[in-house]
């Protein structure tokens, strides 16, 4: 099983779009939520938002890369696939996809992130594509 896990922090609006796309696949997946000590959120409300995920807070704030520990320790599945809580899975049958490419000898699998067209926040250039190698104009 995959486990998707999203660390979260304070925007419960993005969290409940990103999850949301999540819900339109038919592979099952688990949706791991670790939440590092939000202080805008009541940690119960993500619970009775989205009643379908496992949802953890942290002791302490831990940052991201402390958060996503968090997060991969209360997983259960066997891949672990982590996800900000601003994104959102736009491909349909990702898991499949993703499954088709994963085997004994790749250790790691990073997505192709498409910027939208309108980008409010200028970090984001509009219309690009991010990898590794650089950004391309689409």
């Amino acid at each position: 099983m995959i486990s998707v896990i999203i660390p979260f922090y304070n925007d419960l609006t993005s969290l409940v779009n990103c999850v949301r796309s999540l819900l339109r696949e038919t592979t099952p997946i688990e949706i791991v939520i670790q939440d590092d000590c939000s202080d805008s959120v009541d940690f119960h409300d993500i619970g009775v938002l989205l009643p379908f995920a496992n949802a953890y807070r942290n002791r302490e704030r831990l940052g991201f890369g402390g958060t996503c520990n968090e997060g991969a320790r209360n997983a259960t599945g066997d891949i672990l696939f982590f996800l900000n809580q601003d994104t959102k899975a736009l491909t349909h049958r990702w898991p499949q996809k993703m499954l088709l490419d994963f085997h004994s000898r790749v250790g790691i699998l990073a997505p192709m992130l498409l910027f939208p067209a309108k980008s409010a926040d200028p970090r984001r250039p509009a219309g690009k594509i991010q990898s590794i190698g650089g950004e391309y104009r689409i």
